[in-house]
């Protein structure tokens, strides 16, 4: 027993909230309440920091077998204090009252004595009727080394908790470029737990951050040796936790070895994962011992501390539950699959989402079992592509390849997925892809894989400005007639209306377009109906049929609105009737379209479409006099279009600012430039543009014949861009305050925002690395330390339209 309550030294981090709740309990006049958490967290210090002035009383049973013994001694003192009555409550805390058996006697002493109010730390709930549970969590740290940011690392609990224990043996120690990568994996490994964060760091004092998680991902040993002024249990975690582990029931010890090898899983995925419905009971009873945590809601995780999970998985091989867990899921996201561009699409698209912690665990098990998660990949694939998450698509595709290679019996298909994630930013990575694709495919006689690569390598190259025709399209479209695959002839067709379009071959291009929509219709693919329909508005709408043109999209926007709106074809449709609009002069409705459309794309972070449609929000915006709106439009067209290194594309929206109305349009030379690098790129585009468009280049044409062939400079593309660039911003604004750069003033928009580096990479879309060098810049130019501060300037100084 302790008269007074012990103190530590160092100061508490991260814990503000947890401070003003446990309080406000305690002062709440509840009898009983049990502060729970793992062993480690930082229950004791919480009480100590939150109510350590309102207790009279401190008994420690950390050094006890049984904490039960100490009910005499609290019995005893409190018969010698509250023998008369007293007003107000006496405050007593057990400390490390766990696994006790004491829980009857102890409601006795709360019976006797009204005025006790007792306060347990636990790691344990003890189980009793009337007890009030307050569960410590670990600190906050980032997930991953994207999520950090040096400039303000303080942020994260976890890594202030680090600092301030590594300071004091190593007082020169910081978080910099070079070691936070590293950082963030250590405290990955602690699991935010401040007692395992504490031993990490004073082991700085003889080995550096590499050789500490080297030694915490294998041995757990940077874990151990504990200041000898911390109870027993606690001066070795290791040994701490696997005494957790060791006293568990077997039907408790089953369950935790299951989500060990499985990772964060639902409940339904554990369940699956044991081949059993897993009991209520287990599940409270590793609850109510702080080891897992299980969301309440379906769907959500249950989750298994990172330490705890280590020394579970060590003791033996879960290969049988993986298996079972992956056949379930694969089983799963197939029927999902087959349904996601079909009228199922929002119950598939529901079921998938609600699958969400079973997706992350089996994609961690890419490595234990190779062939099962690919096939679950091509799968996850045709998912993503649904919902153009295609930096998913590509990352896990490409990775799944990385680890199966290409004799796997799902190489084809998850070339053909990789080819989709790659193609709104590599070209060539794409094209590759997709000729690996039909190669496998043409090996292994998948005839549906080799379409739908063929379409897709066809796609790419118009990407580039090549509108040929593939020489082995003849031959897929009938073998797929002959064999009845419906949706790949008609991703087959739609491809060659396009290119026959883009070429002028009108009648061609309808015709096939024509048998695309029927083949779609035959297989119940509304996406695929959609899209062909959209690929006829543009078919007639570049051949004057505005109206035939806008009805097209209607029935798109019809299809759309039956489909899960993760699927960007009602955006597609609102880009679609934003060229139709151009076309008819309506340039204020042409804006309305397309702003409805970038809404779409922006919230897939579909960087393509995006800059497509706001190239001609911009082109609109100038032909209604918005010369602010189209410059700002254009500049961001333009730097999506050199970010993603699309050379034709590129040049096409080049030539669309130069065709705008003065005085956007650049000078005489820069328009005869973008030109000469459109006839260059794409030789047979301007030739093949009629309608509106055709006029405007025949006008174009027309500008810069005056200027000799031989005096034409010929810039690469990427300088000519800078000069069109650096052109619309000198009538853009007056210059920034404090040097800043147009860019730099972007990333302190999206800091004030609250966005991270992550987020404002992919918004911006540029790599996270580059995102953290103009947040460094940023900082010095404005003389400040950290990003409230730099948040707090842009609002004073440029929000609101002070830029």
């Amino acid at each position: 027993m302790a008269a007074t309550v012990p103190k530590r030294l160092g100061h508490l981090v991260g814990r503000a909230r947890e401070l003003e709740e446990l309080r406000g309990l305690v002062l709440s006049g509840e009898p009983l309440l049990t502060v729970t958490g793992l062993s480690g967290v930082g229950k004791t210090r919480l009480v100590q920091e939150a109510v350590g002035d309102l207790i009279d009383c401190w008994f420690d049973a950390g050094g006890r077998d049984d904490a039960a013994s100490l009910i005499p001694e609290i019995e005893q003192w409190a018969e010698s204090r509250l023998s008369a009555p007293t007003g107000g409550l006496h405050r007593v805390v057990l400390d490390s009252f766990d696994r006790s058996e004491g829980g009857a006697a102890l409601i006795s002493v709360l019976d006797r004595f009204p005025a006790v109010q007792v306060i347990c730390t636990s790691r344990d709930r003890l189980n009793l009727l009337g007890e009030v549970l307050y569960r410590v969590h670990p600190l906050a740290y980032p997930q991953d080394a994207a999520e950090f940011d040096v400039a303000d690392s303080a942020r994260w609990p976890a890594v202030e908790c680090f600092l301030q224990t590594a300071r004091r043996v190593r007082p020169d120690f910081e978080v910099d470029p070079g070691n936070y990568a590293t950082l963030v994996e250590l405290l990955r490994l602690a699991g935010g737990l401040p007692l395992a964060i504490e031993l990490a760091a004073q082991w700085l004092r003889v080995c550096d951050l590499d050789e500490l998680v080297e030694r915490a991902s294998t041995t757990m040993e940077p874990f151990t040796g504990g200041a000898t002024d911390l109870p027993t249990h606690q001066q070795d975690l290791r040994v701490s936790i696997q005494s957790i582990v060791d006293a568990l029931p077997d039907q408790d010890a089953e369950v935790l070895r299951a989500l060990a090898h499985l990772g964060p899983v639902s409940l339904e995925g554990l369940g699956e994962g044991l081949g059993k419905r897993v009991p209520l009971a287990v599940l409270g009873r590793l609850v109510d011992r702080s080891i897992i945590e299980s969301g309440a809601e379906r769907g959500r995780p249950v989750t298994l501390h990172p330490m705890i999970r280590q020394v579970v998985a060590a003791g033996g091989d879960g290969g049988e539950t993986q298996r079972r867990f992956l056949a379930w899921l694969a089983g799963e996201l197939n029927v999902a699959a087959r349904s996601i561009c079909t009228s199922g699409s929002v119950a598939a698209a529901a079921r998938v989402s609600q699958l969400a912690p079973d997706v992350n665990a089996g994609l961690a098990l890419l490595r234990a079992q190779p062939e099962t998660v690919a096939a679950i990949i091509c799968d996850l694939s045709e998912v993503w592509g649904f919902g153009r998450r295609f930096r998913s698509q590509a990352y896990w595709t490409t990775r799944a390849l990385e680890v199966v290679g290409d004799g796997s019996p799902s190489a084809a298909r998850l070339h053909r997925g990789a080819c989709r994630g790659t193609m709104a930013h590599s070209s060539g990575a794409a094209l590759y892809h997709a000729t690996r694709a039909i190669e496998l495919a043409e090996d292994t006689g998948d005839l549906e894989i080799f379409t739908l690569g063929l379409s897709s390598a066809m796609h790419i190259r118009l990407l580039t400005g090549d509108w040929a025709l593939d020489e082995r399209f003849d031959r897929a479209v009938l073998r797929c007639r002959q064999e009845g695959l419906w949706s790949p002839l008609s991703v087959l067709l739609t491809s060659q209306a396009t290119v026959l379009w883009g070429r002028g071959e009108v009648e061609p291009a309808r015709a096939a377009i024509a048998h695309a929509v029927d083949a779609a219709r035959s297989s119940d693919d509304l996406l695929g109906l959609g899209l062909a329909l959209l690929v006829r508005c543009d078919i007639e709408a570049k051949f004057g049929d505005l109206d035939a043109a806008l009805s097209f999209t209607e029935v798109a926007l019809t299809l759309a609105a039956e489909m899960d709106p993760q699927c960007c074809l009602g955006a597609d449709a609102h880009g679609s009737r934003c060229m139709v609009r151009i076309e008819q002069g309506r340039f204020q409705e042409a804006v309305e379209e397309g702003r409805l459309a970038i809404a779409g794309f922006q919230a897939e972070m579909q960087a393509l479409e995006l800059a497509n449609v706001a190239t001609h929000v911009a082109y609109s915006l100038a032909c209604l006099g918005d010369w602010r709106g189209a410059r700002a439009e254009f500049i961001r067209s333009l730097e999506i279009w050199r970010a993603m290194q699309q050379p034709f594309l590129n040049s096409v929206a080049l030539a669309t600012i130069a065709v705008s109305p003065a005085p956007i349009e650049p000078p005489l030379h820069l328009r005869a430039r973008i030109l000469h690098a459109l006839d260059r790129l794409a030789p047979d585009f301007s030739g093949t543009q009629i309608g509106y468009w055709g006029e405007q280049l025949a006008r174009l044409t027309r500008d810069v014949a005056t200027l000799e062939q031989g005096t034409v400079e010929e810039p690469s593309l990427e300088e000519l861009t800078d000069q069109v660039l650096a052109h619309l911003r000198v009538e853009t604004s007056a210059p920034l305050p404090m040097g800043l750069t147009p860019r730099e003033a972007d990333v302190l928009m999206m800091v004030a925002l609250g966005a991270t580096d992550r987020e404002i990479a992919d918004e911006m879309y540029l790599s996270v690395r580059t995102v953290n060098s103009h947040v460094g810049a940023i900082l010095r130019k404005l003389a400040m330390s950290n990003r409230r501060q730099a948040a707090a300037w842009y609002r004073s100084h440029l929000e609101g339209g002070a830029k």
